[in-house]
């Protein structure tokens, strides 16, 4: 028997790295034409953007692990303001690092509104569903809950009812528990949280809604964190068997779970422990 012509072997089709997990009923449904290059799926040419978008936050999200971390220090605030000072020491003499947190910020927002509109807010997709449809679901919600967080975040640290320059609280914002000058930058936090609230001490619809906002905005940053970790590596091509893949996700899960504590503990430390302090 004569041997098998080379133009009439079969060679292997690469599997494009996105991880929408469909090329293979794409190929089999509509098989490539002739001399085409690359996979059949559409989400291939967001490809660059999806890899920029998790690359971006994968810096932007160690940014917000320290934030939370630092945080949790609150617990002893004495240690949190040592900590805030040898970070602002920090700066003085690196002062690029600041960059670091609001230039990949200013490519994630951008990026991550436009991916946004090509996949919509429908539960059910029928492309491009990574770790499934309640996971992809809560992974573009979460992305809008993140931009309403860190707005109104921004707004409470920079616009609204900051401390003045000689110190003093502005009118309406939240009275110190403490003038241990070594838990200034502890309170300074606090009056910064509560700014919006007459009293730390009161009980209100405000200090309620307050504190719903921070929680769910600090766990809309956890699952959009561990999550957008595991679909990155995806599009990167850091996991392409199933068995890499739940490793992967249990390796995001005991992170979220790590975050999570920092973030109880950062809560309680800002949210709970001054108004408790103030109330007794």
């Amino acid at each position: 028997m004569s041997p098998v012509p080379e133009t009439m072997e079969e060679t292997p089709r690469p599997t494009p790295a996105c991880g929408c997990g469909h090329h293979a009923a794409e190929a089999m449904a509509a098989p490539q034409a002739e001399g085409a290059a690359g996979g059949t799926c559409g989400c291939q040419k967001l490809l660059w953007m999806r890899r920029t978008h998790s690359a971006c936050g994968l810096v932007f999200g160690a940014f917000l692990v320290e934030h939370l971390a630092a945080a949790s220090l609150g617990l002893k605030p004495a240690v949190f303001g040592q900590y805030v000072h040898g970070v602002r020491a920090l700066l003085r003499y690196v002062p690029w690092l600041e960059a670091l947190v609001f230039l990949p910020l200013i490519v994630l927002v951008p990026f991550g509104v436009y991916l946004l509109t090509k996949a919509g807010l429908r539960y059910h997709v029928k492309k491009c569903k990574r770790g499934g449809k309640l996971r992809f679901f809560l992974q573009r919600v979460s992305a809008l809950a993140i931009l309403a967080f860190i707005a109104f975040h921004l707004l409470a640290v920079w616009g609204w009812r900051l401390p003045s320059a000689g110190g003093e609280a502005t009118p309406g914002a939240v009275s110190t528990t403490t003038a241990d000058p070594a838990n200034a930058a502890f309170e300074t936090g606090v009056r910064l949280i509560w700014g919006f609230s007459p009293s730390v001490a009161a009980v209100s619809p405000t200090r309620f809604v307050l504190t719903v906002l921070y929680l769910l905005g600090t766990a809309a940053v956890i699952y959009h964190l561990a999550n957008g970790l595991w679909s990155g590596a995806l599009a990167w091509g850091l996991a392409q068997s199933p068995s890499s893949q739940q490793r992967l996700l249990w390796a995001c899960s005991a992170l979220a779970v790590m975050i999570g504590v920092l973030g109880a503990l950062g809560g309680y430390a800002f949210l709970v422990a001054p108004w408790s302090r103030a109330a007794g």
